[in-house]
């Protein structure tokens, strides 16, 4: 109960503080550190997502709410005709989740690629489980076509999140300029299996 009240009352300030300010600084974010390997039959990809967090983005993540941190990895195959686009062969979607709670002031991080949760102290901990994409699955070897070059897309996103206190939902989104980041990798082809 005590942990509902405070939740309620750190999630009003959030609230009626946003109600003052007509526009949101934001920031833009952007992932750095990408690179794709092999682990046994499988293509991962790797990277980290940065200067993703504000100063009132903290102060949200450190309301109690539920944030999510989404991520989109799609692996496509170049066309070889310039006027036809590349194709996608596979796409999934996972996501980084945090919830500061309250009473006990631990982030408690979800990873659900992995299926891994984590109790963290600090929000320099909470930051890095939530941008740092390690080893992921974009592709089995047999999911892979025979022939052409490919590449790996990864894009993040947030959702809007209801604060009590507020009429509308807040667009998380606003925070990096409602820009989604984007990360392109080098080409590739099956010669990488062989490393």
């Amino acid at each position: 109960m005590l942990e509902t009240w405070v939740q309620k009352l750190a999630s009003t300030a959030i609230a009626v503080g946003s109600m003052f300010f007509t526009s949101i600084t934001g920031t833009h974010a952007t992932f750095e550190q990408p690179s794709v390997d092999v682990n046994g039959s499988q293509i991962v990809v790797s990277a980290t997502l940065t200067n993703c967090f504000t100063e009132e983005l903290d102060r949200i993540l450190q309301s109690g709410k539920q944030v999510r941190f989404n991520f989109k990895v799609d692996v496509f195959q170049k066309s070889a005709d310039p006027d036809i686009p590349d194709s996608v062969i596979v796409s999934n979607e996972f996501y980084h989740q945090v919830r500061f709670n309250l009473v006990d002031n631990f982030y408690r991080i979800v990873t659900s690629e992995n299926d891994n949760t984590r109790d963290v102290l600090s929000i320099g901990e909470a930051h890095a489980l939530l941008t740092t994409i390690k080893n992921y699955t974009a592709i089995e070897a047999d999911q892979l076509p025979d022939s052409g070059e490919f590449y790996i897309k990864i894009t993040a996103f947030l959702h809007k999140i209801k604060l009590p206190g507020m009429k509308e939902d807040l667009d998380l989104m606003s925070y990096w300029n409602d820009e989604e980041p984007t990360l392109v990798t080098q080409t590739f082809d099956r010669t990488i299996l062989a490393l």
